[in-house]
């Protein structure tokens, strides 16, 4: 019977028709998401639990960058560093604002997921969609992650193996690795002459400051407005390197912010920084 089974399955995928009719019902099988925003509708693949929940709390997980990108002016062009699913990108561009996006996201099945909500939009005009690592150098190395789930996050890049991680105040296991390439952003600016940024947002988790220390000379440019980076309030020195790293790069105000939703959880120390130039 099993060797029936297999027979099929072969077949089925090695034939192109029914190998189209599988596809489908997987798309199928997973409803999407519809988000209602004061511009338009925008949809995102439900493909799992933590997808469909970054979905539905598009405006109350962070409701600080939200506001944050809707203060994007007309034509601006928005990194989105450890993009994930593309939440934020894919809401940054139905700004109807002509806003271009790059969104950055090593991890397989959420740069699959990314490139889904892109095509879900028919934003591909307006996101484009790297799947690489941002370092302070250029190197090959691993993404480390704790689950290779849809939607997941905690992850880490390093050079080297990686088998646990301090994250907030938990030791969080690195159970599964992935194969990647990393650059300095001013590296990649320098290689690849990309639509240079003007807003910056980095939500990484324990390489904000090597991110910063490789991007010190495409921050310092004037045309850099804004930057957002995540950080933990709990690693009082860490902290304190990164914002002596943005105010060497021009950039001494800032706000920090987070969700009401996080307020009593093991998250409550993690807060947004939100960078502005004098």
């Amino acid at each position: 019977m099993k060797s029936l089974l297999r027979r099929f399955v072969i077949w089925a995928f090695a034939n192109p028709i029914s190998r189209r009719i599988i596809n489908l019902e997987l798309y199928n099988f997973f409803e999407n998401v519809k988000v209602k925003t004061d511009k338009k509708d925008i949809s995102f693949f439900g493909f799992g639990d933590v997808p469909v929940w970054r979905a539905k709390t598009l405006f109350t997980k962070e409701p600080e960058t939200i506001d944050w990108i809707n203060t994007f002016p007309e034509g601006s062009v928005f990194w989105d560093i450890g993009a994930n699913v593309g939440s934020y990108s894919v809401y940054a561009a139905s700004r109807d604002k002509g806003l271009k996006v790059l969104a950055f996201e090593p991890s397989a099945a959420n740069y699959f997921l990314l490139n889904r909500n892109i095509f879900l939009n028919r934003m591909d005009d307006a996101i484009s969609a790297y799947a690489v690592a941002f370092n302070d150098q250029d190197s090959l190395g691993f993404f480390h992650m704790n689950s290779d789930l849809p939607g997941g996050a905690m992850n880490l890049f390093s050079e080297e193996a990686v088998q646990e991680t301090k994250i907030g105040l938990d030791m969080i296991q690195m159970n599964c690795k992935q194969a990647m390439v990393s650059y300095s952003i001013d590296s990649f600016v320098e290689l690849y002459k990309p639509p240079f940024p003007n807003y910056i947002k980095i939500d990484v988790d324990n390489i904000e400051d090597k991110i910063v220390k490789g991007g010190l000379k495409t921050i310092r440019n004037p045309k850099v407005k804004s930057v957002l980076i995540e950080l933990d309030d709990n690693d009082v020195e860490y902290g304190k390197k990164v914002l002596q790293m943005m105010k060497k790069a021009g950039f001494h105000n800032y706000e920090k912010k987070h969700s009401p939703m996080f307020e009593n959880s093991k998250f409550s120390s993690f807060y947004n920084y939100i960078f502005y130039r004098k």
